[in-house]
């Protein structure tokens, strides 16, 4: 870890620190969001694989931050930039599709069918 003359944490490896945390934050989100939804009815099965696949996603985010990191490390600026739009457009995919969910969800005027229409 890179070490500044006061001992804190350089900026660079505070945000890939940050960066973890963030995917811990969004997992337990994701995690709320499952149980919240279990205790729902009328839920499409299809719902909780979307949120499965969220899974896979942040694990997918930690491997390339943990690449970020190597090419913090190195300085490479296009790969430091490469691999931070992959990480935020795979946050804003999960983001968007949740926002999907929930505005489906959250629509009392249609049925199940209608329901499971629109998430699909």
């Amino acid at each position: 870890m890179v070490r500044m003359q006061n001992d804190s944490i350089s900026p660079p490896a505070s945000i890939v620190q940050r960066l973890f945390q963030s995917f811990v934050d969004l997992e337990k989100a994701i995690s709320g969001a499952r149980d919240t939804l279990s205790r729902k009815d009328n839920v499409p099965p299809h719902v909780f694989e979307r949120l499965d696949s969220y899974d896979q996603i942040i694990a997918r985010q930690r491997s390339l931050a943990n690449d970020l990191e190597r090419h913090i490390e190195g300085g490479d600026m296009i790969e430091i930039s490469r691999h931070v739009m992959i990480i935020n457009s795979l946050s804003g995919m999960i983001i968007d599709d949740a926002r999907q969910i929930l505005a489906a969800l959250a629509d009392p005027e249609h049925s199940e069918a209608a329901l499971a229409e629109k998430l699909c």
